[in-house]
């Protein structure tokens, strides 16, 4: 009885009602207990009828003598039953000996299939495929390749505006998974933002450097492996070191359900400052930071209220614009001629993915007035593209 809170309900309006005192209050709630078994309006009855019997005792009897003049409030119960000629529930003990022995292996058999078909449902439910990435490599102008204990390390010199790119092929054998977003999730304010990816589903590596159309795919639809680069463009120098991951989510359909998974490269990706990051570059850096602020105005925090794009803080977001205006450089072979230099065009940026276009004109407005004014005589054009691309 102690989740009996029907009953406890019951005896609380009583007790208020009769104006019961500790005593009759305590006998009042072991009848409670003693008439679990009865129907809700019998019950009730019950329970009014002892209320108002206790009520009609003196004040200041002792709960012995409440129960020397008014019978154990199991008899109560008894003497009600008797006189209704009511019948108690059944619990499952009674119900269980009463049936044929066919009708409980019944029972038993229906409850086993029951659980089977719900955990065999579960079971289908929060089947996770298992995600694996056999390659990779970077695309860069300047990189060194280290390998010690097992481990591997692509190590790209900082170069300011330059595009690099994370060479992978994660692959799953489980049939029915679709592939929608290779990414990383937490390069905010890091010295290179990703600009979003490139899939080739003929593993040929026919990169062309346009992150601009990522392309969902199946694992049953690819002969084997799927070729993915992350396209990224060097941009914060505020860094001492280096800084880079290991590990990329994988936004995938499995089963009914939209899913997130995290699976490890196999190796470190990393951008080295060198010599680049100086203190003369951090404040130019601050400078324009500062400047951006001022012009965006205030209530531009991180996430906002559109979210990220491309998992790019806000004022990144302007710093592409500006990136972009200004030339990005695509990474060079070894024979010092660019590779992979065929950009998406300008209406693909970050900043015309953004759903709000009001919250997009003040990025536009941040990066051509407050990071790269030298670009002021493009701002007309670009709020068009903006109008367009709504």
């Amino acid at each position: 009885m102690m989740w009996d809170r029907a009953g406890r309900r019951i005896a609380r309006s009583l007790e208020s009602e009769f104006s019961l005192n500790t005593e009759e209050v305590a006998y009042l709630h072991r009848v409670r207990v003693a008439s679990g078994r009865l129907g809700g309006a019998a019950r009730r009855a019950l329970m009014e009828e002892a209320a108002e019997a206790l009520s009609e005792r003196p004040g200041e009897c002792s709960s012995h003598e409440l129960e020397v003049s008014l019978g154990s409030p199991e008899s109560w119960v008894v003497a009600y039953i008797d006189r209704e000629q009511l019948t108690l529930s059944e619990g499952l003990p009674g119900w269980w000996q009463r049936n044929p022995r066919s009708t409980r292996l019944g029972l038993v058999v229906g409850f086993a299939v029951v659980l089977g078909v719900g955990w065999g449902g579960l079971r289908y439910l929060t089947a996770t495929p298992h995600f694996f990435n056999p390659c990779g490599g970077i695309i860069a102008t300047e990189f060194e390749t280290f390998r010690a204990g097992g481990a591997t390390e692509f190590r790209a010199k900082f170069r300011q505006d330059e595009r690099i790119g994370v060479t992978l092929c994660p692959h799953t054998s489980t049939p029915g998974v679709t592939i929608k977003e290779v990414y990383r999730s937490d390069l905010v304010r890091m010295a290179f933002q990703s600009v979003g990816s490139e899939v080739d589903l003929l593993p040929q590596g026919h990169w062309i450097g346009d992150a601009s159309q990522p392309v969902p795919w199946h694992s049953d639809d690819v002969p084997w492996l799927a070729d993915v680069v992350l396209w990224y463009e060097m941009e914060f120098c505020n860094i001492s070191g280096s800084i880079g991951f290991n590990t990329v989510e994988i936004d995938y359909h499995y089963r009914g359900r939209d899913r997130t998974t995290t699976i490890d490269l196999g190796y470190w990706v990393m951008v080295d400052a060198g010599d680049k990051c100086t203190n003369e570059v951090r404040a130019k850096s601050d400078r324009e930071s500062e400047q951006w602020q001022l012009v965006v105005g205030d209530g531009i925090t991180l996430g906002g209220p559109d979210g990220m794009v491309f998992n790019m803080e806000h004022e990144n977001i302007s710093r592409d614009l500006c990136r972009y205006l200004s030339g990005v450089k695509p990474a060079l072979d070894a024979e010092g001629q660019p590779v992979y230099d065929q950009f998406e065009p300008l209406e693909a940026r970050a900043v015309f993915q953004i759903a709000n276009p009001e919250f997009a004109e003040r990025l536009i407005d941040g990066a051509i007035l407050g990071i790269c004014p030298e670009h002021q005589d493009q701002r007309e054009r670009l709020h068009s593209i903006l109008q367009a691309s709504q």
